[in-house]
């Protein structure tokens, strides 16, 4: 998908919300694992990198 984006080619409308739908759940479910569970290090450090890669910092 990415490719197809730098190359200027249109994006499949379902691929693209799928993809959207499925990163969506994925952070919902890291996120809630990080609010309401105990934590340790690797967990952190997972939803950290997942937040930066979220808001296009990585």
């Amino acid at each position: 998908m990415a490719n197809e984006i730098r190359t200027q080619k249109s994006v499949l409308a379902p691929m693209r919300d799928l993809h959207r739908y499925a990163a969506l759940g994925e952070l919902t479910v890291i996120g809630s694992v990080l609010l309401f569970t105990e934590q340790n290090g690797y967990i952190s450090i997972a939803g950290a990198i997942l937040l930066a890669a979220a808001l296009g910092v990585v």
